[in-house]
């Protein structure tokens, strides 16, 4: 199967702020998510997520011998043609080596789910991204199930990146955070294009539901409240595409 991977859930804490930031990416190694989104076909959905099921245990294998933190599925709510996504976490090298062995693996282990998965999801993006600020454990722990996901995905002016990144970790970021605190949304990340398509960056936060899931977008915005800040995020990272993903929790 092509490598199956996924964006959600999966290393120890992962940064949130200012001096709380560096502090943690000095003392922890950088965090990795290897995620495939993938294009399937629509009336066999359900089949390929029985599948997934069914394969999980490769990916458990790797989790209980410490090489990768977690992994975990997303399936489409809202958004374009990708309609689920596959993800594991963790130390750059120890996942891509992961990741280069699960297709022999999946095959060896359930090649009718293997054969399964792939002809009914035949397409797909891989995409490796760097953990840059978040919650603690949005990357790093199963997902839980049933949690909406809204997924910013941004094209970056690649000068400015770094600007950005600067701006989420001191103003947009502590805004998402503060909502965390208040239960109101349950996990928040940024990330970093390190390989993959032409994306460059991802905002990815959770509720418990679809409605809250958009309030807390609108709280966040307002929250921030710094003109000049989104004309910066805005002239850098302006052009995007979103997605409402819902968590499944393969390994349960």
């Amino acid at each position: 199967m092509h490598r199956y991977l996924m964006p959600i859930g999966l290393a120890l804490a992962v940064v949130t702020t200012g001096a709380v930031a560096r502090q943690a990416q000095a003392q922890t190694p950088e965090q990795f998510l290897m995620a495939t989104y993938y294009e399937c076909d629509y009336g066999l959905e359900g089949t390929a997520d029985i599948m997934l099921a069914r394969l999980a245990p490769v990916y458990q294998k790797h989790v209980d011998a410490g090489e990768i933190t977690g992994f975990g599925m997303s399936a489409h709510v809202m958004g374009g043609r990708w309609r689920r996504i596959v993800s594991m976490s963790g130390e750059r090298d120890a996942v891509l080596g992961v990741w280069s062995s699960l297709d022999g693996e999946m095959a060896a282990a359930d090649p009718a789910a293997y054969a399964e998965f792939n002809s009914t999801c035949g397409r797909h993006d891989d995409y490796l991204w760097a953990n840059v600020a978040g919650s603690a454990g949005a990357t790093s722990t199963a997902p839980t199930e049933g949690q909406q996901r809204l997924s910013t995905y941004f094209f970056c002016n690649q000068a400015e990146e770094e600007t950005v990144d600067s701006l989420v970790i001191k103003t947009i970021g502590p805004e998402i955070q503060k909502h965390v605190d208040m239960g109101h949304v349950t996990s928040w990340a940024w990330l970093r294009h390190a390989n993959g398509g032409t994306v460059r960056r991802v905002l990815t936060f959770t509720a418990p539901t679809l409605p809250g899931l958009f309030q807390m977008r609108s709280a966040v915005m307002e929250g921030v409240g710094d003109e000049a800040a989104g004309k910066l995020f805005g002239g850098a990272c302006g052009n995007h595409f979103e997605y409402v993903w819902a968590d499944v929790a393969l390994n349960q």
